[in-house]
């Protein structure tokens, strides 16, 4: 029963909260949820929320909006040192939404100038590396952070905190003279299970979400797994789900790096916005020997983590 409710209610269109007739399908499945069902009540208590959460997700029942691809490999392609505005132009024209919207913001700039540009290319050029990355985060960030007054601190804080470890996780990469492919969205999807658990809730409940406090221990725990279910239905490869997959134990190099990054992302203030345990200094410095990263690098980036934070996010927040 629970299943296809879930279907009902995340397979209904573009807009998923209303059918062709206005319907808000989301309070309806809450009403008839509410009357039939204890999986997902009006006021769930927080073993409800978990099982809720394990049903949606281990059932594969779930269903997100698409993430925008070409977004994503502007964010990753942007931080590179060798591409040129043809590079990004050529990744912008594959959407058709990133490239109206990126002509529309020069043109609305440039209006006052009569002078509006045309091309994907034009505009590229014109608007430059930042304000790309800008425009690829709200498209973004519009699918993973939908709006949700009071989830919207908690979206915030992930947001910064999923910026900072990515772009950390290319600089330490840089550092310890390893391969950069996928790093920055290593970092960025590293904690995407705690953004899937919030996306769920907001489907299913709307603004009339559940506190949350009593129940982060338990996502915690799950939010590996969970995270790396949400991997497979963006279809986002394979490494990703891996780092996703082993948040708390990483084993791989790639684990390593996205761990340390995100010591030095909270240490420099890209606070967790939910409860977790600081790895100990032993655990960091033995993963930092492993990857090539030297103990006297590892210090000077954790001397410097508030800066690195404050240059990570710039332009972000």
């Amino acid at each position: 029963m629970f299943g296809v409710r879930i279907k009902f209610v995340f397979k209904t269109g573009r807009d998923r909260s209303l059918d062709p007739s206005g319907t808000n399908l989301v309070e309806a499945a809450a009403f008839e949820w509410t009357d039939r069902s204890s999986l997902a009540p009006a006021a769930p208590e927080p073993d409800q929320i978990s099982r809720l959460v394990r049903r949606a997700f281990g059932m594969r029942k779930y269903r997100p909006r698409p993430l925008p691809h070409a977004a994503m490999e502007l964010l990753d392609i942007t931080e590179s040192d060798d591409v040129g505005f043809e590079d990004i132009s050529n990744v912008v024209e594959r959407d058709v939404t990133l490239t109206a919207e990126v002509i529309r913001l020069v043109n609305s700039a440039a209006a006052a100038r009569d002078v509006p540009v045309q091309t994907a290319l034009q505009a590229v050029q014109r608007i430059g590396f930042v304000r790309i990355r800008q425009v690829a985060l709200r498209a973004m960030t519009s699918i993973i952070t939908p709006p949700c007054e009071a989830y919207a601190p908690t979206f915030e804080a992930l947001h910064l905190h999923a910026i900072a470890t990515a772009r950390l996780t290319r600089k330490i990469c840089r550092a310890a003279g390893r391969p950069e492919n996928e790093a920055f969205l290593d970092g960025l999807f590293h904690d995407v299970g705690y953004f899937a658990v919030l996306m769920l809730l907001v489907d299913v409940y709307g603004e009339d979400v559940p506190p949350l406090e009593d129940s982060w221990e338990e996502i915690g725990r799950i939010h590996g797994r969970i995270g790396a279910t949400m991997c497979e239905l963006w279809e986002l490869p394979a490494g990703i789900r891996e780092v996703a997959l082993a948040r708390e134990r990483p084993t791989s190099e790639v684990e390593k790096v996205v761990a340390l990054a995100e010591h030095i992302a909270v240490l420099g203030g890209a606070v967790h916005p939910l409860p977790v345990e600081p790895r100990a200094a032993s655990l960091l410095e033995g993963a930092a020997t492993s990857i090539g990263l030297s103990i006297e690098v590892l210090r000077s980036l954790e001397e410097d983590a508030e800066e690195l934070v404050a240059e990570a996010t710039k332009g972000f927040g």
